[in-house]
């Protein structure tokens, strides 16, 4: 089975919204320790700080930290208290023309989080999938879809950028 990179599977494959795109607003309190996730969720952090494990490794949450949780996944979030978390997140499936669920094994995606740099590019995208998804015309599930896909190009950009090198400091 050849295995799609997130920016070939554009024009191969389509996206089914599961869920209402969403910005959430943490609570105090909030922490995330739901049961294995039975789609992709796009999860990002558009504001506020905490800390995401996911298999054993434990991560940093910061504005521009971007995870694509696959199926199977068992997230553990939590955040400062003093500095609440503000999330996009949408719950997705890939699909084959034939509108079958491309099969999570058959998709090469970023493993650990990912640090977008273009955060508002995101955030107006994120916007948008969230308006698109409310809107009662009937162009806003394709217009949605497109949103959400450009948050996914943006994160395949990001993630196969090579870091820049150290400036020197002599100059």
């Amino acid at each position: 089975m050849e295995k799609l990179s997130l920016a070939r599977m554009v024009p191969r494959t389509s996206l089914r919204i599961n869920t209402a795109p969403r910005i959430h607003r943490c609570e105090k309190k909030w922490q995330w320790d739901p049961l294995p996730l039975h789609d992709h969720d796009l999860w990002c952090v558009l504001g506020g700080e905490g800390v995401m494990v996911l298999n054993d490794c434990s991560f940093e949450l910061r504005p521009g930290t971007v995870f694509i949780f696959p199926p199977g996944c068992q997230p553990n979030g939590r955040q400062n208290m003093h500095n609440c978390l503000v999330v996009f997140a949408v719950h997705f499936d890939f699909l084959n023309p034939d509108q079958s669920v491309v099969p999570v094994e058959a998709v090469t995606m970023p493993v650990n989080p990912v640090r977008i740099n273009e955060l508002s590019l995101l955030e107006r995208y994120a916007r948008e999938a969230v308006a698109f998804y409310q809107s009662d015309r009937k162009t806003t599930e394709a217009r949605c879809q497109l949103a959400v896909w450009q948050i996914l190009l943006q994160i395949a950009d990001e993630a196969e950028r090579e870091p820049l090198p150290r400036p020197d400091s002599r100059i």
